[in-house]
């Protein structure tokens, strides 16, 4: 599938993601009780403190540098300079 996708041009792949996110939404009741209470808790907590979130600047390069980390776990490796980006932000 993968090299089915990739032979696309661009304008076909923004098609497709398009069809695939419609699709997505007709099937919204995958979102279970609990999942739409918290995401109710999230936003009512945001709107009463706007100030308390992360910009998402700032998030995208949390993501992007925990990215670059290795992705297996090495015994003695030093992840003190990702936690340290992390420490604080709630993430």
């Amino acid at each position: 599938m993968r090299n089915q996708i990739e032979s696309l041009s661009s304008a076909e792949k923004a098609e497709l993601l398009d069809a695939v996110w419609e699709s997505l939404e007709a099937d919204a009741l995958w979102l279970t009780d609990a999942h739409l209470a918290e995401l109710g808790y999230r936003i009512e907590r945001h709107e009463q403190n706007p100030s308390d979130g992360i910009p998402w600047e700032q998030v995208r390069g949390f993501v992007q540098e925990a990215v670059t980390l290795p992705v297996r776990f090495v015994p003695g490796h030093d992840f003190s300079r990702a936690a340290e980006s992390w420490k604080g932000t709630g993430l």
